[in-house]
């Protein structure tokens, strides 16, 4: 459901008449809240991905403008709080406008309580708390130690490993740097796969992790799989003069080995 809303109102040549047209007909909840992640997006877009100082005053102006109106349409449809999505939306509009601490996690506060099962609320929330954001790596791994402490025990350790590949692009290393548990992160990667099966985008961050960490059971294990047939195409595995070939040597692999591995359907 997160994804369907984050990328719907990004949906190609649909613009904010397309969902004020379907909100209109149809009255529903989706479409308000893909009308107010439609808003969210555009704002992205006219502000651009570039760091602050490369936006132009043009571009702040549409930027805080398109979130203020998500913002708005959000707050003024209270009964939308029953969503999960609800909160993610304007946890996006909060985070674009740069409300305070005290705000955003009132906010947070008020999602987890109502959907104690969201994860992606706590995901978001770290985000905020990155260095590049409004917070600092103290105080994002003392929010993730918080997270993992107090979900529950079924899911604590999944959580994690989700929280990890949120992180782990903005780092060289996210382990050197930061000191995160891989040990944690390989429990809750296992569980995940044991659960969803051929999951390409956690199959991929779980080998690359594994690589960076060192492990090289475990990223022999990985590139054996059926699975690792999407790896090479993962643009991590190319960074940094290595290449996907290099980390298949590294972990003790030849190529061969691995084509063969995948020939056999050879599974974790």
């Amino acid at each position: 459901i997160y994804r369907f809303y984050k990328y719907i109102g990004g949906a190609p040549n649909a613009d904010i008449a397309f969902f004020e047209d379907w909100e209109m007909a149809t009255a529903s909840d989706v479409a308000t809240l893909s009308k107010a992640n439609a808003y969210i997006k555009s704002a992205w877009k006219a502000r651009g991905s570039g760091y602050s100082n490369s936006v132009t005053a043009e571009g702040w102006d549409v930027f805080k403008e398109r979130l203020s109106k998500a913002e708005e349409i959000l707050v003024g449809n209270p009964g939308l709080k029953r969503h999960p999505a609800y909160f993610s939306a304007l946890q996006a509009t909060y985070h674009g406008l740069a409300k305070s601490h005290d705000e955003y996690f009132e906010l947070v506060s008020e999602a987890i309580s109502l959907h104690p099962e969201s994860y992606t609320i706590r995901y978001d929330a770290i985000y905020y708390l990155t260095p590049r954001w409004y917070g600092s790596n103290e105080l994002w791994l003392d929010y993730a130690e918080q997270t993992f402490d107090t979900v529950p025990e079924d899911v604590k350790y999944k959580v994690y490993a989700r929280l990890l590949l949120f992180q782990f692009t903005f780092f060289d290393n996210i382990f050197t740097e930061t000191g995160v548990s891989w040990e944690r992160a390989k429990q809750g990667f296992e569980e995940i796969l044991k659960e969803t099966g051929n999951d390409e985008y956690t199959y991929a961050g779980y080998t690359y992790l594994a690589c960076i960490k060192g492990d090289k059971d475990t990223a022999k294990k990985l590139f054996q799989n059926k699975r690792s047939k999407y790896l090479k195409a993962y643009p991590l595995f190319n960074k940094n003069d290595n290449s996907y070939e290099s980390w298949v040597k590294w972990s003790g692999l030849r190529m061969e080995d691995v084509e063969r591995s995948r020939g056999k359907g050879h599974s974790q």
